[in-house]
């Protein structure tokens, strides 16, 4: 007679590195920012890099350059957990709410 522990263990699969996934999930989307005009171009440069330099300006002979290092800056960009990120934003949208209402019961005892 045989028992549920005699079975050999079943092989379990590796858990994937979170910057594996990272790579997965990245790849999944496609963006094509060759669609970006220059000023938003700019725009983005202004908000990435922290050492933006006016003289280096984002040019139509420079922009496949730049649309490539845009496209390596979000492939690299780590993907945040979906649960914390849906946590945070209910706990702003709420805060934001009340916050809100605070605001309008203040204005209502004047």
């Amino acid at each position: 007679m045989t028992t549920g522990s005699d079975a050999p263990p079943q092989p379990t699969k590796p858990k994937k590195s979170r910057s594996k996934r990272q790579r997965e999930a990245n790849s999944e989307f496609l963006v094509d920012f060759g669609k970006l005009t220059l000023p938003t171009l700019k725009r983005y440069k202004r908000s990435v890099d922290t050492n933006y330099d006016q003289s280096d300006q984002i040019t139509s002979k420079n922009r496949p350059e730049f649309i490539n290092g845009i496209n390596q800056h979000f492939q690299n960009s780590p993907v945040p957990d979906e649960k914390e990120t849906i946590h945070f934003f209910l706990y702003v949208a709420r805060h934001h709410r009340l916050k809100h209402e605070t605001k309008e019961k203040m204005k209502g005892e004047h």
